[in-house]
């Protein structure tokens, strides 16, 4: 689906190093692994461990555990650091991303009680990869906005820039287009002025793919021009040919076959050159695709057989399967019907070969697995073989303490057990009390926005229907008595002029109290139409955006993130004295989540649960089964985090 996976691999493996060990590197390090101790042996298994992270990561992964205890035996907090680090790597690898999110968490807290930016950086940027990878979107994007500024604030070219590509491809994930290509645009950018080329061919292939998703095509079209014109200087044909290729469809797509066929043909000319069989017999396909559309069916089927002939040589199934088909049909136009036949005969053969090693595959994957699920059964098992003989020499242990001091002990235990009834009816009462405080926070929220909503439209149905009335009678009024006394009408307009604003300073107290674009049309809406009229300031930028909503939220939940929204843009203009602020309104299936960005004076961390407004958007918060979180941003200004539940009495 993306041509430039390749390129975009390479280019990670230039930014981590190198990640194809030789088979005598990883035997060397086991030699000199026993005779180590203390942080050399930490290392050492940290090095053992990537080596098995490319062909064995679970195996790995075993190693890095042992790293990881050692350095929390030598209490050494950056060896832990890197240790944790390294393991979550391995975790990604083995796609047990939760792993991978745990560890990146503690080497953080770490990185950031140490003041590490640059592993601070890292562990946001490898945190936003796991979390992409659970379809955690939310996370993914605030870690990897998080990594992205850190590294420009270090001036690293190449790392932001590679968190940019990851940004753009969560972007594709999620399916919005527009800011996948803004994030590889950056990239681009950035990479503009840096020594890497590779890494900036590459990034070109991203953008390109990306704009032809967006149907951008003569954007695109000049975008793999670039990058195949890239490649071709640094000698990567394999990955010029695949440029060069997606170049061919791109100018089949804009209608220019003659130019798509002469670019397929010059990929198949740079994977001869790079070597690259299978790219070799796929962009033989291409190329013979384009002379059977032009009805050049013998010449054509050169092609085909060449590409058949590389498959069969070299066991590519998959391109061998692909080029049956067109092959066959080559034959039926040139009168070849019993080679057609044939060619239809084989690749039903290939198919029935394809589905049973299918079958066998996943068999030996499900056996696989059972075998694993067996092996840590029987760890567990030994495990708690060896947790009850520890609890039974505790028993014997405690039998003999209890011979000594029989009533002793027993008179402790009826005052624990008084206690821990006690405690427990405290707690329930305390459950309960608190169950019954926030079923009156609720109600008493519900009923302040249900009169909010019945005094504005009685302000903005009564009052000022009657304010307009008033204002057409004093109209009516004015043209009569200009008729009789002219110098009574500058008067009268003054007058009419005060009605009318009355009216409009009614109508804008009946909006603020509860807006008629929350109601009629939903929560984004009515947040965006907040924000133009709060925030148009001379001086001051905004950015909204949103994902997810296509649908209404229950009113309690629009109501009640429109308020929290309110009450900070409120704060912002009264207290932060910033001059770009960042709001993202996001929802995935089961949570919506707020984030609003300044970068004003910041706030203080002690004085977060104090003021009203704080304690009223806290309660809010806790009414809607959510959490609101106050932050520091990565250089100055606030970040607040509104993360509420959909699944407990919010569901739409």
């Amino acid at each position: 689906m993306y041509p430039f996976i390749r390129a975009l691999l390479c280019w990670l493996l230039i930014m981590v190093g190198s990640s194809a060990s030789a088979q005598h590197v990883l035997d060397s390090l086991l030699k000199v692994l026993p005779a180590q101790g203390g942080i050399e042996r930490v290392k050492t298994l940290g090095e053992v461990q990537w080596e098995l992270g490319f062909t064995d990561p679970v195996k790995g992964m075993s190693y890095g555990a042992e790293a990881v205890q050692l350095a929390e035996g030598l209490r050494d907090s950056a060896a832990v650091a890197i240790a944790a680090n390294d393991m979550a790597v391995s975790a990604h690898r083995a796609a047990r991303y939760p792993l991978a999110v745990a560890l990146n968490h503690r080497a953080l807290r770490i990185r950031s009680l140490a003041g590490d930016s640059v592993g601070i950086a890292a562990s946001h940027a490898k945190l936003s990869t796991a979390f992409t990878e659970m379809a955690r979107y939310d996370s993914a994007l605030h870690h990897g906005f998080v990594a992205a500024d850190l590294y420009d604030l270090l001036h690293n070219a190449r790392h932001s820039a590679h968190v940019r590509g990851n940004l753009a491809r969560l972007y594709q994930l999620i399916g919005d287009l527009r800011l996948a290509q803004r994030a590889a645009e950056k990239a681009v950018e950035l990479l503009e002025n840096d020594e890497s080329d590779y890494a900036l061919a590459a990034a070109l292939g991203q953008l390109g793919s990306i704009q032809q998703d967006a149907k951008d095509l003569l954007a695109s079209r000049r975008t793999t021009e670039r990058c195949v014109a890239m490649f071709e200087q640094l000698g990567a044909w394999n990955d010029a040919a695949t440029a060069a290729n997606q170049l061919g469809a791109i100018c089949r797509q804009m209608g220019d076959m003659q130019e798509g066929a002469a670019h397929y043909r010059k990929a198949l000319a740079l994977a001869e050159q790079g070597g690259d069989m299978m790219g070799v017999a796929a962009y033989s396909h291409n190329y013979g695709n384009t002379l059977f559309e032009r009805g050049a069916f013998a010449e054509a089927l050169v092609y085909y057989d060449r590409a058949l002939s590389i498959g069969r040589a070299n066991n590519f199934i998959r391109t061998h399967m692909d080029v049956l088909p067109d092959h066959a049909q080559a034959l039926e136009k040139l009168g070849r019907y019993a080679e057609a036949l044939a060619s239809y005969r084989e690749l039903m053969h290939l198919s029935d070969s394809v589905n049973t090693a299918e079958r066998s595959q996943s068999l030996a994957d499900m056996q696989v697995k059972y075998e694993t699920e067996r092996t840590e059964k029987d760890l567990l098992a030994e495990r708690a073989r060896t947790e009850e003989q520890e609890n039974q020499l505790a028993q014997q242990r405690l039998r003999i303490v209890a011979l000594g001091g029989g009533l002793a002990l027993l008179a402790l235990i009826a005052v624990l057990f008084v206690s821990v009834q006690r405690a427990r009816l405290k707690a329930q009462a305390s459950t309960q009390l608190l169950a019954e405080r926030e079923r009156g926070l609720k109600a008493m929220l519900e009923s302040t926005d249900a009169e909010r909503k019945r005094i504005a439209g009685e302000l903005h149905d009564g009052v000022g229907q009657q304010l307009t009335g008033l204002k057409f009678r004093l109209e009516d009024v004015a043209a009569r008595i200009s008729e009789r006394l002219p110098d009574e009408g500058q008067r009268m307009k003054e007058v009419i002029g005060l009605a009318d604003d009355a009216g409009k300073d009614v109508r804008s107290i009946a909006h603020s109290m509860m807006p008629r674009a929350l109601g009629d049309l939903g929560l984004a809406p009515a947040l965006n139409d907040m924000l133009n009229k709060s925030l148009a300031r001379p001086g001051m930028h905004h950015t909204f955006e949103h994902f997810g909503l296509d649908a209404r939220l229950p009113q309690q939940v629009e109501v009640g993130v429109y308020r929290i929204a309110q009450e900070l843009v409120g704060n912002i203009l009264k207290h932060a004295d910033a001059r770009n602020i960042h709001v993202q309104l996001l929802k995935n299936k089961n949570h919506l989540v707020l984030i609003v960005e300044d970068d004003g004076k910041g706030i203080d961390a002690t004085r977060t649960g104090n003021g009203i407004g704080l304690l009223n958007m806290h309660d809010r918060a806790r009414a809607m089964h959510g959490h609101i979180e106050f932050n520091a941003a990565p250089t100055n200004g606030t970040v607040v985090t509104l993360r509420v539940s959909l699944t407990n009495g919010n569901s739409v």
